[in-house]
């Protein structure tokens, strides 16, 4: 039997091995920075859905459904706004939570005969370690947040 030698400058299938060993690797960096930023762009859409639901209060009038509760229409008005900047997330905005709440400064319920020192705090609420945006590859749960959540509050009088 001939035994198979082989010659020190033989270089046959060194590239490809690197390849094999690298490319994984490097395709494992590259989704985990794409799913990152999407993950900061899903923040940052939940954030302004925040900003402009408690933004909007500023300006709610009493309808019929608010039982004349100039508290009950910062907190309707402020819910209706949050959800409606949250179809920039497409389909997974059905998965979004909208809490609005109005109160007083100096803490408290809010007061329907207040003139000044109502504040409403809008709080979204995103679980997007269930319902990511992409697919997430293995390894990549431990970086990525489990729930993205915002607050933003405003003083509306």
């Amino acid at each position: 039997m001939q035994r198979l030698r082989r010659t020190r400058g033989d270089d046959r299938g060194t590239a490809a091995l690197e390849l094999a060993l690298v490319l994984p690797i490097f395709l494992l960096l590259v989704y985990g920075g794409l799913s990152f930023g999407l993950a900061m762009a899903a923040k940052g859409s939940i954030t302004e859905a925040a900003a402009e639901g408690a933004r909007s209060a500023i300006g709610a009038s009493v309808i019929a459904a608010d039982n004349g509760s100039q508290c009950a229409a910062y907190t309707r008005t402020a819910q209706a706004q949050a959800v409606q900047a949250l179809k920039g997330l497409g389909a997974a905005s059905t998965y979004a939570v909208v809490t609005p709440a109005a109160g007083m400064i100096t803490g408290g319920p809010c007061v329907d005969s207040a003139t000044t020192g109502v504040i409403v705090t809008v709080t979204v609420s995103y679980p997007y370690g269930t319902h990511p945006t992409i697919p997430k590859a293995p390894g990549l749960g431990l970086v990525l947040p489990a729930n993205i959540v915002a607050s933003y509050s405003v003083g509306v009088s």
